[in-house]
């Protein structure tokens, strides 16, 4: 779901978040996929609360990502993109199986 000064949309998307390095709390990964048919990628760096619950994290661009566990295997992220009209993004990510 998509909310800017026009309200809300519902959007469609099929996202991975690849975190890729971590080193106590801190983390680097990459969210790419499909947005809306578009093609999707930022990579971000962020951190995790002491409490292991929310999560933080930020991209190149000025791209902020605030999300909290729901369980082990969902969270619940929030971006704030500054492309032209600034829009906040609610996504739900559930946690694949290691390989």
């Amino acid at each position: 779901m998509s909310v800017a000064g026009t309200g809300f949309t519902s959007l469609k998307a099929d996202l991975i978040l690849n975190i890729y390095e971590q080193s106590d709390r801190n983390f680097k990964g990459r969210m790419e996929g499909i947005i809306d048919g578009a093609k999707y990628g930022q990579d971000l760096t962020g951190s995790i609360d002491e409490n292991d619950k929310y999560l933080c994290a930020t991209t190149s661009d000025g791209n902020l990502y605030i999300g909290y566990f729901i369980t082990d295997s969902f969270i619940r992220f929030y971006s704030f993109e500054k492309k032209g009209n600034t829009r906040i993004i609610q996504y739900k990510l559930r946690k694949l199986q290691n390989k």
